[in-house]
């Protein structure tokens, strides 16, 4: 289970800071310290995340010769300070830092990696013009180096979910789009699939069944896709289309069918 997961996870991390409070290693005690205080992040224990993320830091300082293990613990802290209510600022300043020793050792893909987050901690505070300018950012410095262009079309959706949130649908579905005209030749389903999801959240969120029934007439066997992998979501889809083009009995029977099946996918 997730549970027993979450807690060998726990346990490894805590056995490794054993091992390296026997050798007394710089290096090693920042790499024990940054996982326990991963571990702790993701088992929702905040404080001791950060707490064993600031030792993980203070080691790493030391070990001049690894900025990367710097960078990491920077982003460590980043995201156990951005998940409480009370430290969004010292959550920015994190990944700033991170920003700026990104910069200093001129590593492009360290410095789209804290674009990244930087994007996404404007995102969490509804920022969405910020979020896009430092999404862009991380856009331009992926484009530098364009031999692999996965990490390319993962941006681009993730700057359409920022544009959407900016009620600019139109640039947002031609990004998705583009990613989906990726995917398919190559053959990478796991990205196609987020397009369509993408697609999918925001036609429900916005209640616009006219947009499901565009997007599943032109890809329809998108539609029979989510039909087999998503039952639940298959028959709120066809509920809100039907609510929408009637029969209303039709609709009703579709709602009836969406909660059946999440009832039912809750018991396992």
């Amino acid at each position: 289970s997730d549970y027993m997961d979450r807690n060998r996870y726990l346990r490894q991390a805590q056995n490794l800071l054993q091992y390296a409070n026997s050798c007394h290693e710089d290096h090693c005690m920042a790499k024990a310290h940054s996982t326990l205080a991963s571990a702790y992040l993701y088992t929702g224990r905040l404080q001791e995340a950060i707490e064993e993320g600031n030792q993980a830091y203070q080691y790493a300082v030391k070990v001049k010769q690894d900025p990367f293990l710097e960078f990491d613990c920077l982003l460590i802290l980043g995201n156990a300070y951005k998940q409480s209510e009370q430290k969004k600022k010292e959550a920015f300043e994190k990944y700033w830092d991170a920003s700026l020793l990104a910069y200093k050792i001129e590593n492009d893909s360290l410095l789209a990696e804290s674009y990244s987050h930087l994007s996404d901690f404007y995102f969490d505070i509804e920022n969405y013009d910020s979020a896009r300018s430092f999404k862009l950012k991380q856009y331009q410095l992926l484009l530098r180096h364009p031999n692999d262009s996965v990490p390319l079309m993962r941006t681009w959706m993730g700057m359409a979910s920022v544009e959407f949130a900016l009620n600019l649908p139109n640039e947002a579905g031609e990004k998705l789009r583009e990613v989906i005209r990726f995917a398919e030749p190559h053959q990478i389903e796991v990205l196609k699939d987020n397009a369509f999801q993408f697609f999918r959240s925001h036609f429900m969120a916005q209640e616009d069944p006219k947009g499901l029934f565009a997007l599943y007439q032109r890809f329809p066997e998108e539609l029979e896709h989510v039909r087999q992998s998503d039952t639940p979501a298959y028959y709120r889809i066809m509920a809100l289309v039907w609510d929408a083009k009637g029969p209303p009995d039709s609709a009703h029977r579709y709602y009836q069918l969406a909660m059946q099946a999440q009832r039912e996918s809750n018991q396992y």
